[in-house]
């Protein structure tokens, strides 16, 4: 087996390994997981709004709580949860408080990491208020985006782009797992409205952005991308319809490749591109979305494991689940009171999770599906629960 650090599981006489916790260095860790560690395959962790701001976590597909009662957020509203994809035990959880200079310390709340699970958080604020903000600028702009590279964990990207009121905003890089922090793309340059970014899963140093240059609304969306971990950037041209591209947007990518963007406002419009972003072409999807409503959002796009499907958030109308290449769109979960974020399963390529409110009888909680949305069930029911929402799966190495 090669050389590793941390605290391995075994669950077949040592033929085989899951890594649950890695230490980087030689040393002895006695972690306690409780009794629900024969089950532990998938971390789940989710925002819970009962009584404030809760980060919950769940080590057995959602069936009980790991971080009980969960870990209230003194200040803010939980923006965005990214997992690492290696060791899934490690999570970082980003709030925002909302407009406001440095008295509110902008958009920009905390940052927080979790090593054990959820279990207990590490405020990593500190590395990210060193930033150089742009020019007069007092505050940064807000988190809008967080993922961690899927081969080395010490590597954590993140957005500062959320909304559309001053701050400065930019693309920032951590090689040291959230410690220090450094822009990749800015601030100097005029972005506007960054959103969710996408690491490619066989080469890392493929990061792409959506957002806007110029302006607010001055722009159209565009993806933006670096081939060289952030060295340089060039610019994907997303072409979509003006009257959709006002609102907001999101990006996936399939492991083969394929790319596929969101817009809504005054429809849903997707992008679509087989060929990493050399060329695209527009899909309107008018079954997903009322014509003219402003509201219509697209919360999540998401590729399933094996990126043979798509599966869309929309808020207010439902889950919509892709043929292969796009071309059409099924609802999953139709429901006018939908809202939350659904995600494929990182190791069954059939399973879809869900968190949020599901059905006008449901106030939110963790739902799984196994056979692609057909048919589904409540594995955590009630509380408020909704996204953001992040899975992880264990590895084995070995």
């Amino acid at each position: 087996m090669p050389m590793t650090h941390g605290v391995l599981l075994s669950f077949d006489n040592a033929q085989t390994w899951k890594k649950l916790l890695d230490t980087g260095a030689d040393t002895v860790n006695v972690v306690d997981f409780g009794p629900t560690i024969a089950k532990v395959e998938r971390v789940l962790y989710w925002r819970n709004t009962s009584g404030g701001e809760w980060i919950m976590s769940s080590l057995d597909g959602g069936l009980s709580l790991y971080n009980t009662p969960g870990i209230a957020i003194p200040s803010g509203t939980i923006q965005s949860i990214a997992v690492d994809p290696l060791v899934p035990l490690t999570a970082y959880i980003a709030t925002h408080t909302g407009p406001g200079g440095p008295a509110g310390n902008g958009r920009f709340d905390k940052l927080y990491k979790t090593t054990d699970g959820g279990k207990t958080l590490t405020d990593i604020t500190a590395g990210v208020n060193a930033l150089p903000l742009n020019g007069s600028d007092t505050y940064l702009r807000g988190c809008s985006g967080l993922a961690v590279d899927p081969k080395n964990s010490l590597r954590v990207w993140m957005t500062q782009g959320k909304g559309t009121v001053g701050g400065t905003m930019g693309i920032a890089l951590s090689t040291d797992g959230g410690v220090t922090w450094a822009w990749k793309y800015g601030p100097a340059e005029v972005l506007d409205h960054l959103e969710n970014l996408v690491i490619d899963s066989k080469d890392s140093n493929i990061v792409m952005v959506v957002g806007r240059e110029g302006s607010p609304f001055a722009d159209p969306y565009r993806i933006f991308r670096t081939i060289d971990g952030g060295a340089s950037w060039s610019r994907l041209w997303l072409t979509l319809p003006a009257t959709d591209s006002i609102g907001g947007k999101w990006i996936a990518r399939t492991p083969s490749g394929i790319l596929i963007a969101a817009t809504y406002r005054l429809g849903v419009s997707l992008g679509y591109s087989g060929n990493n972003g050399a060329a695209w072409s527009n899909k309107v999807a008018a079954a997903m979305d009322t014509p003219g409503v402003p509201d219509t959002t697209v919360h999540y796009v998401e590729s399933n494991a094996v990126g043979s499907a798509f599966y869309m958030s929309v808020q207010a109308v439902g889950l919509f689940k892709s043929s292969p290449l796009a071309a059409s769109w099924s609802a999953v979960l139709a429901d006018a009171d939908y809202s939350g974020h659904s995600i494929p399963d990182p190791l069954q390529p059939t399973w879809v999770w869900h968190c949020g409110k599901r059905t006008l009888s449901t106030d939110g909680g963790v739902f799984r599906s196994t056979n692609s949305g057909v048919a589904w069930s409540a594995r955590r029911n009630g509380g408020y629960d909704g996204p953001p929402f992040a899975i992880g799966a264990i590895k084995s190495v070995g």
